[in-house]
């Protein structure tokens, strides 16, 4: 009987691993040239890592040596882009920088920047 509910479990454990593993999270670099505020924190130009979790309802942000990292709430309702194309939006007012959006294929996150000046110049960054 040990043998039986030692496999039973084994196997339980098994299929609970594929289970995680068929649906895994996507992910995609984005080279950022200028310094940029999230959040009320600035950000250093450089690459960034943008992964979308696998259920689709969350995008992460995260810096290339992991000091930073911000996930997000998206929503559907972006533009078509190719599969695991990102685009980071940015507003652009007086040299300074402020991401605005992050958009995963066709998943956008809402307006990030509120307090962002009216009359800001919209800046786009994409995926290689």
């Amino acid at each position: 009987m040990r043998i039986t509910l030692r496999s039973l479990f084994l196997a339980l454990a098994v299929l609970a691993t594929l289970a995680f593993t068929t649906r895994t999270a996507a992910a995609a670099n984005v080279r950022v040239p200028f310094d940029f505020n999230v959040d009320g924190k600035m950000l250093p130009a450089g690459t960034y890592i943008v992964t979308r979790d696998p259920s689709g309802s969350t995008v992460t942000l995260e810096s290339e040596d992991c000091k930073y990292a911000r996930t997000w709430l998206v929503m559907q309702d972006g533009e078509e882009q190719f599969p695991h194309m990102v685009t980071l939006r940015f507003d652009e007012s007086e040299g300074k920088f402020a991401l605005r959006t992050v958009q995963f294929e066709t998943l956008i996150t809402k307006r990030l920047d509120r307090h962002w000046a009216e009359k800001s110049t919209l800046r786009s960054v994409v995926s290689r």
